[in-house]
């Protein structure tokens, strides 16, 4: 992620308020705090909220114990940003977007979210798809594994992403990902009906392989020479089947 040039300030029950859910230990914690901002501010505060990505306070002494890099703090600063200003969905769109656009991908996978949970989805799933094409591989790759962790437990983020595989980099940098995609739920190399339709024409294809081996020689064997006949031509079939499907997706 990008990161800008700040300095601090010292006034404020809005600063405070951020510090307190930036120095949180953990993300899970950030997010249900961030939840919890809209209670206390209305969606007037965006631009505030925006001013304040290179203009904070320091941190609270728990958080400088801890954490005394200047650095980790802006990081956190900006991530508990990002978190509190998608609660405001719609009214922040235009603030997330420049961020996104400057390189911030907390905010780019922010948008993903939004657009996961209904807001604008097919303008932000075209948009987005765009700003994926436009990334650096190892920009993807971040931004992949932030949905993928998304996805776990979320449907609706897992769906976008299949969406947003339409793009062929983004696509391609979740086929690297290997099983941290393919073991989500609707997850995967392709789209699960894709992944069926496909599965049950090889089944054919086994059997086939399997009775015609044994029908061959039925009548030198006798019926169970054919059958273990028929069972190894099957069971080479599904290898060279699996086999071929293997290099397929390793080259998506």
């Amino acid at each position: 992620m990008a990161t800008a040039v700040s300095h601090y300030r010292s006034d404020g029950d809005l600063d405070r308020s951020v510090a307190a859910v930036a120095a949180l230990r953990d993300e899970g914690a950030v997010r249900e705090a961030a939840r919890r901002f809209p209670g206390a501010y209305g969606p007037e505060v965006v631009p505030e909220l925006a001013r304040r990505f290179n203009d904070m306070i320091e941190p609270p002494p728990g958080f400088a114990a801890r954490e005394p890099s200047a650095t980790a703090w802006i990081g956190r600063w900006q991530y508990a940003l990002v978190e509190i200003l998608g609660q405001y969905r719609e009214h922040a769109l235009p603030v997330l977007r420049e961020r996104a656009g400057a390189g911030y991908h907390d905010a780019l996978v922010m948008l993903c979210r939004l657009a996961a949970a209904g807001i604008e989805r097919p303008a932000l799933v075209a948009e987005l798809r765009d700003r994926l094409a436009d990334l650096p591989p190892a920009a993807l790759e971040g931004v992949g594994d932030a949905l993928i962790d998304l996805a776990r437990t979320d449907p609706a983020v897992a769906g976008l992403v299949e969406e947003l595989r339409e793009e062929p980099a983004f696509g391609r940098a979740l086929a690297e990902a290997g099983d941290g995609w393919a073991g989500i739920p609707g997850g995967g190399p392709e789209r699960t009906g894709g992944a069926v339709a496909r599965q049950l024409v090889w089944a054919g294809v086994v059997l086939a392989a399997g009775v015609g081996a044994g029908l061959g020689v039925v009548d030198a064997t006798g019926a169970w020479g054919a059958v273990l006949v028929g069972s190894l031509a099957g069971g080479f079939t599904a290898a060279v089947l699996l086999l071929a499907e293997a290099t397929v997706l390793r080259r998506m």
